[in-house]
């Protein structure tokens, strides 16, 4: 394909996503199912209270779903191709269906509440952080927490050190998509849309259009200005939905404890999303 075709590829291929959006907009709305008496899910919450591993995914996937929405409308109603804002609303959908595949990834429901636990404990503590002031008399919010969290993972046999440990960004991106049987093109996604959300120069390169500032030349370089790579950012944003509708499958298989391995349901969800997005035509 020759570059005009590349774009307008990219074009009808940002609508497929962006129907494909609304889809999971709309789904957003209804409630996910409570999960099946004596469920690795259903068995992890009781023990879990007040901190429902199933609570935490239904809120990534909120959270990931809002973000793709807002894509969404910024492309394709606002038709604003802006070079850097849509990678940041794409990356933050991705770390946080990452997170939440992480927090599914335990196998068992020790590993599942170890996971939920390390992320309510990095909760707790950027929320210290981030608001430190004491919000009631007798015990303070912080050590109410860390009281709550320990006794959930003492039900559990789960060492305070081991809840303490932090949960990395991109640890939990890489396990979590490998789990879902989305590795390695996740990991690689939300490093590359990191990058551009955080204004790394090797993402600028990478995944923008750039042509030399004229007058800038110099013998040590050159400035460079930015512009939107539509086939770029459409692959990112087909990765990201992806991984969400994964997540989504995977959960309800969960939720239902139809299956112990989730990577079935969710290459089942990646392979129709992948036919209906044409992946592949490009070579031809």
């Amino acid at each position: 394909m020759g570059t005009d075709d590349d774009e307008k590829f990219a074009e009808w291929r940002l609508g497929v996503l962006v129907g494909r959006i609304y889809g999971i907009q709309e789904r957003g709305e209804a409630t996910y199912p409570s999960p099946v008496p004596k469920s690795r899910l259903a068995d992890a919450d009781v023990k879990l209270d007040p901190f429902p591993v199933t609570n935490a995914v239904q809120q990534l996937l909120a959270v990931s779903g809002d973000n793709l929405h807002a894509v969404a409308l910024l492309l394709h109603k606002a038709k604003a191709h802006q070079p850097f804002a849509p990678y940041t609303l794409i990356r933050a959908s991705l770390e946080t269906t990452g997170f939440a595949m992480w927090l599914l990834s335990g196998g068992s429901r020790q590993g599942i509440a170890l996971n939920t636990l390390r992320l309510e404990w990095e909760n707790k503590r950027n929320r210290v952080v981030a608001f430190p002031k004491n919000d009631g008399s007798g015990e303070e919010w912080k050590e109410r927490r860390e009281r709550l969290i320990l006794n959930a993972g003492s039900r559990f046999e789960l060492a305070p050190r081991a809840i303490k440990e932090r949960p990395l960004s991109s640890s939990a991106v890489e396990v979590g998509s490998a789990h879902f049987g989305l590795a390695p093109v996740m990991l690689s996604a939300w490093k590359g849309s990191s990058g551009a959300a955080h204004g790394r120069s090797w993402a600028t390169l990478a995944l923008s259009d750039h042509e030399i500032v004229p007058g800038s030349e110099t013998e040590t370089g050159a400035s460079y200005q930015a512009t939107g790579n539509t086939p770029t950012m459409v692959s990112l944003l087909y990765v990201a939905v992806a991984a969400h509708e994964a997540l989504e499958e995977g959960f309800k298989a969960m939720l239902e404890a139809r299956t112990a391995d989730v990577k079935e349901d969710a290459q089942m969800v990646i392979g129709k999303l992948y036919a209906a997005c044409r992946i592949g035509d490009e070579a031809h």
